[in-house]
């Protein structure tokens, strides 16, 4: 476990938005994590992946 000064990793999934542009580009960010993105194009190619096998801690998911 990271101790209390380290920043937590996170794996994350956004498509390229301009709704999604300032995290991505870590304009806005947080001081308590960081987030790995995985470049998946299109990004609902990686919906499967984040819903069965829980493969990234934060995502976008679009619904019908």
């Amino acid at each position: 476990m990271a101790n209390a000064s380290e920043k937590r990793r996170l794996k994350a999934l956004l498509g390229n938005y301009p709704h999604t542009a300032g995290i991505k580009s870590r304009a806005i960010a947080s001081d308590r994590f960081d987030l790995d993105f995985t470049e998946v194009e299109p990004v609902w190619d990686g919906f499967d992946a984040m819903v069965r096998h829980q493969a990234y801690d934060v995502s976008a998911i679009g619904l019908p």
